[in-house]
């Protein structure tokens, strides 16, 4: 196994062994730390493609994820290894575009996620372009990509809704000082009743982060609860700033099928 990771003529590519602390209660990789290891694998591509932290702090810019969808065909468990890879997009705007593959042992893909990443100037939080380094992203032999557009679904009047506030901790902050962006899934997660977080699996989420938020600050989410027209739970958790809750901070819609 090479868990330092290594660029390919296709993608960048890394193996990881899920660690009991990376489980959740019914020992499955838990959805926080399954989108910790997306965004870790993001995170080392761009180092192995000459831009890690040390790049954007000198140069006063960095990476946002602004939107995940990921499906989920099955969790791995404690002591599982799983081979991740991703390849990007060409693109010539302040966007650019990843695909996120995990698979199993013998090749079976579990989780494919797509993701949209905003390059930002940090001193300003403005959006910048991203002709000058995208380049370095992309591979000799294309991949296939999902044209995703990340629609966000919405919640009927005969949702059931739950509500709760909290307040940002320590734990939650990255090193940019801001919430880590697995932090807004682990709540969205946190928002769910026991009852059906115990009996349902997570088969699919999209994710839309629209503003930050930082330690100390007073958090209201909502989560919405209903049948889809598939049959599975669709459950849609919204966090907002309970000092203004005109501000939005990020919503997560997930789907969960019955477990047998």
């Amino acid at each position: 196994m090479d868990f330092k990771g290594k660029l390919t003529d296709r993608a960048f590519v890394k193996d990881f062994c899920v660690r009991y602390s990376d489980t959740d209660e019914k020992n499955a990789l838990s959805a926080a730390n399954l989108v910790n290891i997306l965004q870790t694998e993001c995170i080392n591509h761009s180092a192995a493609a000459g831009h890690g932290l040390d790049y954007f702090k000198d140069t006063h810019t960095g990476w946002a994820v602004s939107h995940w969808h990921i499906w989920v065909d099955s969790l791995p468990k404690e002591g599982d290894y799983i081979h991740v890879s991703t390849w990007s997009k060409p693109f010539r705007h302040a966007q650019a575009h990843r695909d996120i593959s995990i698979e199993d042992e013998t090749g079976h893909e579990l989780i494919h996620a797509s993701c949209r990443w905003v390059l930002m100037d940090t001193e300003s939080r403005h959006p910048i372009k991203t002709e000058a380094i995208m380049d370095d992203y992309c591979f000799e032999t294309a991949l296939p990509y999902s044209d995703e557009k990340f629609r966000m679904p919405s919640s009927s009047e005969d949702a059931d809704i739950y509500d709760r506030e909290f307040t940002v901790e320590r734990s939650d902050m990255d090193v940019n000082g801001h919430t880590n962006n697995a932090s807004y899934i682990k709540w969205a997660v946190d928002d769910i009743p026991d009852d059906i977080f115990m009996s349902h699996t997570l088969k699919e989420m999209i994710v839309k982060y629209h503003k930050e938020c930082a330690k100390g600050d007073h958090v209201k989410s909502e989560c919405a609860i209903e049948k889809a027209d598939d049959g599975r739970l669709l459950i849609i958790s919204t966090q907002y700033d309970a000092d203004d809750p005109k501000k939005m901070l990020c919503i997560t819609a997930s789907y969960w099928e019955k477990e047998d």
